[in-house]
Protein backbone atom coordinates (compact mmCIF):
# COMPACT_ATOMS: atom_id res chain seq x y z
CA UNK A 1 0.00 0.00 0.00
CA UNK A 2 3.16 2.33 0.89
CA UNK A 3 4.71 2.08 -2.88
CA UNK A 4 0.83 2.89 -3.90
CA UNK A 5 0.42 6.07 -1.92
CA UNK A 6 4.39 7.04 -3.32
CA UNK A 7 3.28 6.69 -7.23
CA UNK A 8 0.08 9.21 -6.56
CA UNK A 9 1.86 11.31 -5.29
CA UNK A 10 4.59 10.98 -8.27
CA UNK A 11 1.61 11.37 -10.29
CA UNK A 12 0.50 14.26 -8.17
CA UNK A 13 3.52 16.48 -8.93
CA UNK A 14 4.06 15.40 -12.65
CA UNK A 15 0.54 16.81 -13.03
CA UNK A 16 1.81 20.04 -11.16
CA UNK A 17 4.67 20.13 -13.07
CA UNK A 18 2.52 19.73 -16.45
CA UNK A 19 -0.46 22.37 -15.53
CA UNK A 20 3.08 24.59 -14.73
CA UNK A 21 4.75 23.97 -17.79
CA UNK A 22 2.06 25.04 -19.91
CA UNK A 23 1.36 27.91 -17.49
CA UNK A 24 4.81 29.34 -18.03
CA UNK A 25 4.36 28.46 -21.53
CA UNK A 26 0.73 30.52 -21.65
CA UNK A 27 2.61 33.66 -19.41
CA UNK A 28 5.78 33.40 -21.43
CA UNK A 29 3.43 33.50 -24.50
CA UNK A 30 1.38 36.99 -22.93
CA UNK A 31 4.94 38.43 -21.99
CA UNK A 32 5.85 38.09 -25.33
CA UNK A 33 3.02 39.64 -27.10
CA UNK A 34 2.91 42.43 -24.32
CA UNK A 35 6.79 43.18 -25.33
CA UNK A 36 5.94 43.12 -29.05
CA UNK A 37 3.02 45.22 -28.71
CA UNK A 38 4.92 47.51 -26.77
CA UNK A 39 7.73 48.46 -28.95
CA UNK A 40 5.38 48.11 -32.48
CA UNK A 41 3.54 51.18 -30.30
CA UNK A 42 7.00 53.05 -29.69
CA UNK A 43 8.08 52.53 -33.13
CA UNK A 44 5.00 54.68 -34.05
CA UNK A 45 5.09 57.33 -31.80
CA UNK A 46 9.07 57.68 -32.89
CA UNK A 47 7.65 57.87 -36.58
CA UNK A 48 4.70 60.06 -36.13
CA UNK A 49 7.23 62.62 -34.07
CA UNK A 50 9.73 62.72 -36.90
CA UNK A 51 6.85 62.69 -39.53
CA UNK A 52 5.66 65.60 -37.40
CA UNK A 53 9.69 67.14 -37.58
CA UNK A 54 10.13 66.30 -41.29
CA UNK A 55 6.41 68.35 -42.01
CA UNK A 56 7.83 70.81 -40.50
CA UNK A 57 11.09 70.87 -42.10
CA UNK A 58 9.16 70.43 -45.77
CA UNK A 59 7.58 73.64 -44.92
CA UNK A 60 9.99 75.44 -44.24
CA UNK A 61 12.05 74.59 -47.30
CA UNK A 62 8.80 75.74 -49.24
CA UNK A 63 8.37 78.58 -47.49
CA UNK A 64 11.98 79.54 -48.11
CA UNK A 65 11.84 78.26 -52.15
CA UNK A 66 8.86 80.32 -52.21
CA UNK A 67 10.23 84.00 -50.57
CA UNK A 68 13.74 83.44 -52.42
CA UNK A 69 13.45 81.82 -55.58
CA UNK A 70 11.44 85.01 -57.59
CA UNK A 71 13.69 87.04 -55.93
CA UNK A 72 17.10 85.29 -57.13
CA UNK A 73 15.08 85.20 -60.60
CA UNK A 74 14.50 89.22 -60.46
CA UNK A 75 18.14 89.72 -59.60
CA UNK A 76 19.30 87.54 -62.42
CA UNK A 77 17.08 89.44 -64.82
CA UNK A 78 18.05 93.07 -63.44
CA UNK A 79 21.63 91.98 -63.66
CA UNK A 80 20.85 90.86 -67.32
CA UNK A 81 19.12 93.83 -68.55
CA UNK A 82 21.78 96.07 -66.74
CA UNK A 83 24.20 94.81 -68.49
Amino acid sequence: MHAHWSHLGEIFFFFLLYCFSFADFFFGFVFLCVCVFLVVKLLRCVVRFFTFIGLIFLMKCVLLMFFTVPCLSFCFHSALMCC
